[in-house]
């Protein structure tokens, strides 16, 4: 599949979670301790090569149009653009052996396996919700509700985005 077609799915990816999350989780409420933020998987599946300034700068925007809905000012915001940088790490980090990442290829668990992917978003979702948080409660550090939080947003997210990788047509890699 050409870079094109996979940024078109990326972008149908990115407007759909953003929906999702406004609409949806944004509006459910597990008694204040788990906040699920799925609008993250657009990060997880851009392409490989895509290139971090361009996929911060979405995750920039996409944090900017969840902290406008959420009235939250630059949170999401600065945790999307952090996670978005730090995205080739992880990536590098969690490589098999002798695996190279096919540029223009989407990551998922349709060409990595679920495991892989389960493990690469927990890594990522952990680093965005820790950032997060934290700058959340930058003014008032209550510990052990805010690792509470931390841990069962974290548990929720992953799981929600692993599952909505697995059943999202625009996430599976096609036979072009």
């Amino acid at each position: 599949m050409n870079n094109t077609a996979n940024l078109i799915r990326l972008a149908f990816v990115l407007f759909f979670v953003l929906l999702l999350q406004i609409v949806v989780f944004d509006n459910l409420d597990f008694l204040g301790l788990c906040n699920p933020f799925i609008y993250i998987l657009f990060i997880l599946v851009a392409p490989f090569g895509c290139p971090t300034w361009l996929l911060m700068l979405m995750a920039g925007g996409a944090g900017l149009i969840i902290d406008v809905a959420s009235n939250t000012p630059g949170m999401h915001a600065a945790a999307s653009i952090l996670i978005a940088y730090l995205r080739p790490v992880v990536l590098r980090l969690i490589a098999f052996r002798n695996t190279t990442y096919k540029e223009g290829d989407m990551p998922g668990s349709h060409a990595y396996g679920s495991m892989w992917f389960a493990r690469y978003t927990l890594i990522i979702v952990a680093i965005h919700h820790l950032a997060l948080f934290l700058i959340e409660q930058f003014d008032s550090f209550y510990l052990l509700p805010t690792l509470l939080r931390i841990v069962l947003s974290i548990v929720a997210s992953t799981v929600l985005i692993v599952l909505l990788e697995n059943f999202s047509p625009a996430t599976r890699a096609s036979d072009d």
